[in-house]
C-alpha cells in the first residue's frame, strides 16, 4: 500500500519538491528482530518490569567494562533454587522471524559463588538458571546451566518476550545473546546488537538555498555507524559527504548545485549492513506546485493582449517528457530513458527504473526490496514470480545421477528464509555412493539463505 506523505514547500520561487513514501522494512514491534544467526540485546534495554519478591534489579555503572550505557545488577536479596523464579525479573520484546530453540547467552560479572547466577525464560515462564562457571572478578560469556536448561522454546515466529530473572544478588548483567547456531559470542563477534529498524519518515528540499540542503526526519538514525546517504535516479548516483545527524531521528545534508535535477530519485540511508540499518525513500523532484492567486494585471504588451502566453505550447524535444515549468513559464523536461543506468528501460521490461539491481538480468539475492506498490518482493528480473535459486531437497543415491547437493530436514525454505543446506559428493575416488561434503567439519548440515530473483 502507498502512503502519499504531506508535502512541506520550503520554497519562494520555483518548483515544489513531491515526496512518494512506500513502506519500510520494520520488524512487527519491540526492541528489534531476533537473527537466528545471533543477536545481542543489551542488558538495560528492557521494555518491562517482573515486579514480584526481592529486587529492584536496576541499572548500574560502578563495574567497568560493559557495553552500552550500563548492565543491571541487584544489590538486594535474591531468590534462589530452582524454577520458577520468584524474585524481581526484566522483558525484552523482541520479533523472532522464525519459530525454534533457541540457546541464551550472557555477558556478565560474578564477585564470587554467592553472587554467580540468573534464571532466563520466554513469555514469563522460566527455563532454567546460567552462572559464570566458576570465574569471578571479570566480565565473561557464559551459557553455563545451574538449573533446568540454557535454551528457551519458541513456538511461534512473531513477538516474544525474552525474560531474565534475579537468582542471587550481586550478580552483574551486561547483556544476553539469542541464537539458534552453535556459536560462541565474544567481545568481537556480536553483531548485529539488537537495534531498532531505520526509518525514513519525511523529507525537506530547499532548492533556493546555496548549497541545497537536504534534511531527512525518520527513526533510529543512531543504530549503527555515522548514516551514509545516497540519491539514485534521473542523475548518476551521487553520495552525500556533509551531513550532520542530530539526534536520532534527523539527518542535515549540504548537497551541491545542480546536484538533484528534476527526475525520478531513489533515497537511501544506511548506518550498516544489516537489514535493521538501512530504508530507501522514492521521491520525485520537479512536480508543479499549486496555482497562486491571481495577479495584478499588467501594461498592454507590444504584442497581443496581457496574458497570451500559452504554456501548452511549450514543447520538450523528441525523447524526452515535460515534467513541469520554472518560474519563467520555461518547461522542465526530462528524458525517460534508463533512469537507474542498468541498461535496461521500462520498455525493455525493466520494471523497477530506479533500482539499478532490478532488471530482466538480475543476480540472486535473498534480500527484499520495495516495490512501486509498496509490496516486499524478490522479484528481481521483473518475471512476476520470485523464482527459487536452490527449489530441491538433497538426494542420498548413487553417483553421481542420485547423488545431489540440496536442503535437508524435507523443507525447501521459501524466498529469503533460512535453511539446512547439505553439500553431496561422490564416496572415495571409485566407490558410486553418496557422502556428505562437510565443509567445515563439524558433522552438521549448513545453515543458508534461500536467494530468489
Amino acid at each position: 500500500m502507498n502512503y502519499l506523505k504531506t508535502i512541506f514547500n520550503v520554497l519562494t520561487i520555483s518548483f515544489i519538491f513531491t515526496l512518494l513514501m512506500l513502506p519500510g522494512v520494520s520488524s512487527a514491534g519491540g526492541i528489534c528482530d531476533i537473527n537466528p544467526d545471533g543477536t545481542y540485546i543489551d542488558a538495560e534495554d528492557f521494555t518491562g518490569t517482573i515486579a514480584q519478591g526481592a529486587g529492584p534489579l536496576s541499572v548500574d555503572t560502578a563495574q567497568g567494562g560493559y557495553f552500552g550505557t550500563g548492565y543491571l545488577d541487584s544489590p538486594g536479596t535474591g531468590g534462589s533454587g530452582s524454577c520458577p523464579a520468584v524474585s524481581e525479573g526484566k522483558e525484552y520484546e523482541v520479533n523472532f522471524p522464525e519459530p525454534g530453540i533457541y540457546t541464551v547467552w550472557i555477558r556478565a560479572y560474578a564477585s564470587d559463588g554467592s553472587s554467580d547466577s540468573l534464571f532466563i525464560g520466554v513469555d514469563g515462564t522460566c527455563a532454567g538458571s546460567l552462572n559464570s562457571k566458576g570465574v569471578y572478578g571479570q566480565w565473561i560469556w557464559t551459557k553455563s546451566i545451574k538449573t533446568g536448561v540454557n535454551t528457551i522454546n519458541v513456538d511461534s515466529a512473531g513477538l516474544h518476550k525474552i525474560n531474565i530473572w534475579i537468582r542471587e544478588s550481586g550478580f552483574k548483567i551486561d547483556g544476553i545473546y539469542v541464537t539458534a547456531g552453535s556459536e560462541t559470542p565474544t567481545d568481537s563477534s556480536i553483531d548485529p546488537f539488537c537495534f531498532g529498524q531505520l526509518m525514513i519518515n519525511e523529507v525537506f528540499h530547499d532548492l533556493d538555498s546555496i548549497p541545497n540542503t537536504l534534511t531527512i526526519i525518520g527513526e533510529n538514525f543512531d543504530n549503527g555507524d555515522a548514516p551514509a546517504v545516497a540519491c539514485g535516479g534521473a542523475a548518476a548516483p551521487y553520495t552525500a559527504t556533509n551531513c550532520l545527524l542530530t539526534g536520532s531521528d534527523r539527518i542535515d545534508c549540504l548537497m551541491p548545485e545542480g546536484i538533484l535535477i528534476p527526475g525520478d530519485y531513489n533515497l537511501m540511508v544506511s548506518t550498516g549492513g544489516h537489514s535493521m540499518q538501512y530504508d530507501e525513500y522514492d521521491l520525485t523532484i520537479g512536480a508543479v506546485g499549486p496555482a497562486g492567486p491571481q495577479g495584478l494585471q499588467g501594461d498592454k504588451g507590444d504584442k497581443g493582449d496581457p496574458g497570451s502566453l500559452q504554456l501548452v505550447n511549450k514543447k520538450c524535444p523528441s525523447g524526452e517528457a515535460l515534467i513541469g515549468f520554472d518560474s519563467n513559464s520555461e518547461p522542465l523536461c526530462h528524458t525517460l530513458a534508463d533512469y537507474d543506468g542498468d541498461g535496461y528501460t521500462v520498455a525493455e521490461g525493466d520494471c523497477e527504473d530506479t533500482k539499478s539491481y532490478v532488471n530482466p538480468e538480475a543476480t540472486w539475492s535473498s534480500q527484499r526490496y520495495r516495490s512501486q506498490d509498496g509490496s516486499l518482493t524478490l522479484d528481481r528480473n521483473c518475471d512476476g514470480t520470485e523464482e527459487k535459486r536452490w527449489p530441491a531437497l538433497y538426494a542420498n543415491g548413487a553417483w553421481p545421477d542420485a547423488c545431489t547437493s540440496g536442503w535437508g530436514k524435507g523443507t525447501i525454505p521459501a524466498c529469503g528464509q533460512r535453511g539446512q543446506w547439505t553439500d553431496r559428493k561422490r564416496c572415495g575416488i571409485i566407490n558410486t555412493s553418496c557422502c556428505v561434503d562437510d565443509k567445515d567439519g563439524d558433522g552438521l548440515m549448513e545453515w543458508q539463505y534461500q536467494e530468489c530473483r
